[in-house]
């Protein structure tokens, strides 16, 4: 899926969190895995409108609707303006969830309902934030669909 925005580039688009440099930081990220898994979501998380709560066990919380979302599947899909590159208006994408299965309710918001998140939260439209929650829709324990929560 991300593959066709590389405009047919055969090189490494990415980079694990522990190789990533300053340097790297002033483009366009795409960042996936919260701040307990992805070294620089724990640096952006704090100016998240949905961000992963830090203290104790995981779990989403909601700067734009007030609400804490504790359960694993739930997902977070955050789209800021990148503060470490102020001059070329570069974005950040944050995937992440509570847990694995958050992570992979929010990737497959991401895939398949991409129109209704670029339309903004629920709670105010101008933020392209999102929680979202997966589903195992044929029982083998996998998620493999998901909601938008706001």
């Amino acid at each position: 899926f991300l593959g066709a925005f590389t405009n047919g580039k055969q090189v490494p688009n990415y980079r694990l969190d522990t190789e990533v440099r300053e340097g790297d930081l002033q483009g366009n990220l795409i960042l996936i895995g919260g701040p307990t898994v992805n070294m620089v979501t724990r640096r952006i998380n704090s100016i998240l409108p949905v961000f992963i709560d830090p203290k104790g066990s995981a779990k989403i919380r909601s700067s734009l609707s007030g609400k804490v979302y504790k359960e694993d599947e739930v997902g977070m899909i955050s789209i800021v303006d990148n503060p470490w590159d102020t001059r070329r208006g570069s974005k950040i994408l944050v995937i992440a969830g509570n847990r694995f299965q958050g992570t992979r309710s929010a990737v497959l918001a991401w895939i398949k309902k991409l129109d209704r998140i670029m339309a903004g939260n629920l709670n105010d439209r101008k933020v392209l934030s999102k929680v979202v929650r997966g589903y195992d829709m044929d029982g083998d324990g996998v998620i493999d669909d998901s909601e938008i929560l706001e």
